[in-house]
């Protein structure tokens, strides 16, 4: 490239000479020429020309000056082709050299990534010695070493997983059983509390407050959680100084008055309720 920036300036000053060379003998020519045709002496030897050398003269002289021309327009074509050519060459040696620069930079990018990858595989020895079991593995054998770790802690996760499902079934049924149960200590518990209620009315009793003799119906007033209700399975008896004299069946309870028929037919000979008798539950409640 450097050879090829000399020699365009010598070719240049080479053109010019020879340029400069040749207007000047075409010059001289023409003075011939004109000389010969006006009658006079030529200035290279004084003799006199005819009409048709001096045509022939001048036709040579015009294709002497045409083919320099020619020659001219050649050297500046090559000239012109040799400086593009230089150009090329330049603008080639350019971009190779950008080329360059960006190969360098890849280098220099590369060291960096091996640089980084050192560093990766140093940390990652380092993590894989602080595994349990991979405490004097290298690091081409530690993958090997942590799958077949994965793969055991994965058939033991399977297992785990396999025991929590059975252990959530299980806990299904036990909080099926637990519902149950409460819910059964519920209905206990309401129970107990109707029991609990209806043991303390075992010690109450009710005075009759009226009879009639020929329905054999007798009335008297119990308060509205008396827990005596009509056709009430715990008989009521009838009692006269702490002897039963006959029992009741309830027939109506109505604002807290109560209506009960007895049976004649079991009361004793010559005896029937009267107004202030006392009425009892003949079963104690909750028995």
């Amino acid at each position: 490239m450097k050879v090829t920036s000399y020699l365009l300036p010598v070719l240049v000053l080479a053109l010019s000479i020879v340029g400069y060379i040749v207007a000047r003998d075409q010059s001289a020519t023409l003075r011939m020429l004109v000389g010969a045709r006006s009658g006079l002496d030529a200035e290279t030897g004084g003799m006199e020309l005819s009409n048709k050398d001096l045509n022939t003269e001048a036709t040579a002289v015009a294709k002497n000056r045409s083919n320099a021309l020619k020659g001219n327009e050649t050297l500046a074509l090559e000239f012109t082709n040799a400086r593009e050519e230089m150009e090329g060459v330049k603008k080639a040696a350019d971009e190779q050299a950008a080329e360059i620069e960006k190969l360098r930079e890849n280098v220099r990018d590369a060291e960096s990534g091996c640089d980084s990858v050192a560093s990766e595989r140093a940390r990652l020895e380092e993590l894989l010695h602080s595994v349990p079991g991979l405490e004097n593995s290298d690091f081409s054998s530690a993958a090997d070493d942590l799958r077949s770790m994965v793969q055991k802690n994965s058939a033991e996760y399977a297992s785990f997983l396999e025991d929590r499902e059975k252990f959530e079934a299980r806990r299904t049924e036990l909080k099926k059983e637990v519902a149950d149960k409460e819910t059964e200590l519920a209905g206990k518990k309401k129970a107990n509390d109707e029991f609990m209620q209806t043991y303390r009315r075992n010690g109450e009793d009710f005075s009759i407050s009226a009879v009639d003799p020929q329905w054999h119906f007798i009335v008297f007033r119990a308060p509205a959680d008396s827990g005596i209700f009509p056709g009430d399975a715990n008989t009521l008896i009838v009692q006269r100084n702490g002897v039963a004299i006959t029992t009741l069946r309830v027939v109506s309870v109505n604002n807290g008055q109560v209506v009960a028929e007895y049976d004649e037919q079991k009361l004793p000979s010559g005896v029937v309720p009267e107004v202030g008798d006392r009425v009892f539950r003949k079963a104690v409640q909750g028995s």
